[in-house]
Protein backbone atom coordinates (compact mmCIF):
# COMPACT_ATOMS: atom_id res chain seq x y z
CA UNK A 1 0.00 0.00 0.00
CA UNK A 2 3.18 2.51 0.64
CA UNK A 3 3.79 2.37 -3.05
CA UNK A 4 0.71 2.92 -3.85
CA UNK A 5 -0.47 6.13 -1.45
CA UNK A 6 2.87 7.67 -3.12
CA UNK A 7 1.12 8.33 -5.80
CA UNK A 8 -2.25 9.59 -4.41
CA UNK A 9 -0.62 11.83 -1.37
CA UNK A 10 0.39 14.46 -3.45
CA UNK A 11 -3.18 15.20 -4.01
CA UNK A 12 -4.49 14.94 -0.69
CA UNK A 13 -1.37 17.21 0.14
CA UNK A 14 -2.50 19.32 -2.37
CA UNK A 15 -5.99 20.15 -0.75
CA UNK A 16 -4.26 20.90 2.78
CA UNK A 17 -4.33 17.68 4.59
CA UNK A 18 -1.71 16.28 6.80
CA UNK A 19 -1.11 12.93 7.93
CA UNK A 20 0.99 9.76 7.14
CA UNK A 21 0.66 6.06 6.14
CA UNK A 22 -3.42 5.62 5.92
CA UNK A 23 -4.81 8.65 8.00
CA UNK A 24 -4.94 12.20 6.67
CA UNK A 25 -6.61 15.02 8.52
CA UNK A 26 -7.46 19.09 7.95
CA UNK A 27 -8.40 20.69 10.75
CA UNK A 28 -10.43 24.42 9.92
CA UNK A 29 -12.21 26.48 12.61
CA UNK A 30 -15.54 24.15 13.20
CA UNK A 31 -14.60 20.87 11.78
CA UNK A 32 -11.57 18.03 11.24
CA UNK A 33 -12.27 16.75 7.68
CA UNK A 34 -10.43 13.07 7.63
CA UNK A 35 -8.99 10.64 4.60
CA UNK A 36 -8.74 7.27 6.06
CA UNK A 37 -7.00 4.69 3.42
CA UNK A 38 -8.51 1.40 4.95
CA UNK A 39 -7.12 -2.26 3.93
CA UNK A 40 -9.25 -4.90 3.35
CA UNK A 41 -10.08 -7.98 5.26
CA UNK A 42 -9.01 -9.94 2.31
CA UNK A 43 -5.81 -7.98 2.04
CA UNK A 44 -5.93 -7.85 -1.80
CA UNK A 45 -8.09 -4.64 -1.79
CA UNK A 46 -7.97 -1.13 -0.36
CA UNK A 47 -11.35 1.42 0.75
CA UNK A 48 -11.35 5.55 0.69
CA UNK A 49 -13.47 6.47 3.60
CA UNK A 50 -13.72 10.57 3.85
CA UNK A 51 -15.11 11.53 7.74
CA UNK A 52 -15.89 15.00 9.06
CA UNK A 53 -16.36 15.62 12.73
CA UNK A 54 -17.53 19.02 14.01
CA UNK A 55 -14.44 20.43 16.79
CA UNK A 56 -17.39 21.16 19.57
CA UNK A 57 -18.47 17.34 19.20
CA UNK A 58 -14.70 15.92 20.05
CA UNK A 59 -14.19 15.33 23.81
CA UNK A 60 -10.94 15.30 25.39
CA UNK A 61 -9.13 14.51 22.19
CA UNK A 62 -6.51 15.92 19.62
CA UNK A 63 -8.70 16.60 16.49
CA UNK A 64 -5.80 15.17 14.36
CA UNK A 65 -6.04 12.28 16.01
CA UNK A 66 -9.67 11.94 15.36
CA UNK A 67 -9.84 8.39 12.88
CA UNK A 68 -12.47 8.23 10.23
CA UNK A 69 -15.07 5.52 11.97
CA UNK A 70 -15.44 8.26 15.10
CA UNK A 71 -16.55 10.90 12.60
CA UNK A 72 -20.28 12.24 12.86
CA UNK A 73 -20.81 12.74 8.58
CA UNK A 74 -18.74 9.59 6.63
CA UNK A 75 -18.81 8.68 2.98
CA UNK A 76 -16.65 5.39 1.00
CA UNK A 77 -15.09 6.68 -2.32
CA UNK A 78 -16.65 4.36 -4.82
CA UNK A 79 -14.68 2.10 -6.48
CA UNK A 80 -15.43 1.36 -9.87
CA UNK A 81 -18.85 -0.42 -10.11
CA UNK A 82 -17.87 -3.89 -10.78
CA UNK A 83 -15.20 -4.31 -7.75
CA UNK A 84 -15.97 -4.22 -4.21
CA UNK A 85 -12.91 -2.03 -3.44
CA UNK A 86 -9.70 -0.67 -5.24
CA UNK A 87 -7.37 -2.89 -6.32
CA UNK A 88 -3.58 -2.86 -4.84
CA UNK A 89 -2.21 -3.21 -8.27
CA UNK A 90 -3.94 0.18 -10.11
CA UNK A 91 -3.07 1.52 -13.74
CA UNK A 92 -2.09 5.10 -13.84
CA UNK A 93 -5.41 5.88 -15.24
CA UNK A 94 -7.18 3.81 -12.29
CA UNK A 95 -4.77 6.11 -9.98
CA UNK A 96 -6.03 9.25 -11.68
CA UNK A 97 -9.43 8.19 -11.09
CA UNK A 98 -8.73 8.07 -7.52
CA UNK A 99 -7.05 11.46 -7.03
CA UNK A 100 -10.21 12.72 -9.36
CA UNK A 101 -12.48 11.16 -6.49
CA UNK A 102 -10.71 12.65 -4.10
CA UNK A 103 -11.18 16.38 -5.29
CA UNK A 104 -14.31 15.88 -5.89
CA UNK A 105 -14.89 14.47 -2.79
CA UNK A 106 -13.27 17.31 -1.27
CA UNK A 107 -15.19 19.71 -2.98
CA UNK A 108 -18.75 17.96 -2.81
CA UNK A 109 -18.76 16.37 0.48
CA UNK A 110 -16.17 17.43 3.13
CA UNK A 111 -15.71 21.53 2.00
CA UNK A 112 -19.89 21.77 2.46
CA UNK A 113 -19.55 19.65 5.62
CA UNK A 114 -17.35 21.98 6.92
CA UNK A 115 -20.00 24.91 6.83
CA UNK A 116 -22.14 22.66 9.35
CA UNK A 117 -22.54 25.79 11.36
CA UNK A 118 -23.69 27.87 8.53
CA UNK A 119 -26.15 25.47 7.17
CA UNK A 120 -27.69 25.25 10.65
CA UNK A 121 -27.89 28.71 11.57
CA UNK A 122 -29.48 29.70 7.72
CA UNK A 123 -31.78 26.09 7.35
CA UNK A 124 -35.20 25.64 8.48
CA UNK A 125 -34.53 22.20 10.69
CA UNK A 126 -37.34 20.18 8.38
CA UNK A 127 -35.70 21.15 5.15
CA UNK A 128 -32.38 20.91 5.74
CA UNK A 129 -32.24 17.17 5.42
CA UNK A 130 -34.80 17.25 2.29
CA UNK A 131 -32.61 19.43 0.09
CA UNK A 132 -30.46 18.08 -2.61
CA UNK A 133 -27.78 17.84 -0.02
CA UNK A 134 -29.40 15.35 2.12
CA UNK A 135 -26.79 13.01 1.21
CA UNK A 136 -24.23 14.70 2.93
CA UNK A 137 -25.85 14.79 6.51
CA UNK A 138 -26.95 11.10 6.48
CA UNK A 139 -30.44 10.96 5.38
CA UNK A 140 -33.36 11.34 7.43
CA UNK A 141 -32.92 9.32 10.29
CA UNK A 142 -33.24 9.58 14.21
CA UNK A 143 -29.56 9.77 14.45
CA UNK A 144 -29.14 11.89 11.73
CA UNK A 145 -31.77 14.34 13.51
CA UNK A 146 -29.65 13.77 16.97
CA UNK A 147 -26.41 14.87 15.26
CA UNK A 148 -27.91 18.34 13.81
CA UNK A 149 -29.97 18.84 17.22
CA UNK A 150 -26.62 18.33 19.18
CA UNK A 151 -24.50 20.81 16.90
CA UNK A 152 -27.66 23.19 17.26
CA UNK A 153 -27.29 23.43 20.61
CA UNK A 154 -23.74 23.49 20.45
CA UNK A 155 -23.77 27.02 18.05
CA UNK A 156 -26.02 28.42 20.46
CA UNK A 157 -29.45 27.29 18.65
CA UNK A 158 -31.37 25.87 20.98
CA UNK A 159 -34.53 26.54 19.49
CA UNK A 160 -33.53 24.64 16.53
CA UNK A 161 -32.24 21.93 18.44
CA UNK A 162 -35.28 21.34 20.00
CA UNK A 163 -36.86 21.24 16.70
CA UNK A 164 -34.57 18.95 15.40
CA UNK A 165 -34.88 17.02 18.06
CA UNK A 166 -38.40 16.58 17.66
CA UNK A 167 -37.73 15.72 13.82
CA UNK A 168 -36.17 12.74 15.06
CA UNK A 169 -38.30 11.28 17.67
CA UNK A 170 -40.95 11.60 15.45
CA UNK A 171 -39.29 8.55 13.40
CA UNK A 172 -37.18 6.93 16.08
CA UNK A 173 -37.81 3.32 16.44
CA UNK A 174 -39.21 2.47 20.49
CA UNK A 175 -36.62 -0.24 20.60
CA UNK A 176 -33.92 2.48 20.07
CA UNK A 177 -33.85 3.54 23.68
CA UNK A 178 -30.80 5.38 24.37
CA UNK A 179 -31.12 7.58 20.89
CA UNK A 180 -34.78 8.31 22.39
CA UNK A 181 -33.61 9.32 25.32
CA UNK A 182 -31.01 11.70 23.68
CA UNK A 183 -33.53 12.96 21.84
CA UNK A 184 -35.91 13.71 24.16
CA UNK A 185 -33.26 15.40 26.65
CA UNK A 186 -32.59 17.88 23.68
CA UNK A 187 -35.90 18.17 22.67
CA UNK A 188 -36.96 19.86 26.19
CA UNK A 189 -33.83 22.11 26.69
Amino acid sequence: MKELLKEITPTIRNLGFKGSGQNYYLIDEDVVMVVNFQKSSGGNRFYINLGVEPLCLIQDQEPKKVKEYQCSFRKRVSPPEDLLGWPYELSSQEVDEINDKLISGFNNYLTPLSKIRMAIAEAEPNKLLGNDNSNIYGGEHALTYLKLAMLAYEYAQETKAQKYAQLGLNICKPQAESLLASLKKLAST
